[in-house]
């Protein structure tokens, strides 16, 4: 069962970082370095993926606490997220020209 919950909210807290970081930071980036920036978080974030199949295959069995500690610093980024304003690009292509200065500025 606790798996079962644990796997869950992975899963929800992974949307959020997938979609939610990897927009962002390809807004923030300047257009000559999007597709290094980009590629470079998508291999950290599978590298966790295989940190942690390493972790489970040959250091212990018990890696409940290992999820508890990555599902919490999702948590964190998520609740971090609420403080970020709004990107320039997205602002801009909405007409919301006074927002977009401010966020620059």
């Amino acid at each position: 069962m606790l798996t079962t919950i644990i796997g869950f909210f992975m899963g929800i807290l992974h949307i959020g970082i997938a979609n939610g970081g990897y927009i962002n930071v390809c807004e923030y980036v300047q257009i000559k370095w999007k597709n290094h920036v980009c590629s470079l978080m998508l291999v950290f974030d599978m590298l966790t993926v295989i940190l942690a199949s390493i972790y489970w295959k040959w250091i212990s069995r018990d890696c409940t606490w290992l999820i508890v500690f990555g599902i919490s610093l999702n948590a964190l980024s998520i609740i971090g997220v609420l403080f970020i304003p709004e990107s320039p690009e997205y602002l801009y292509c909405f007409y919301r020209f006074r927002e977009c200065r401010d966020v620059i500025f």
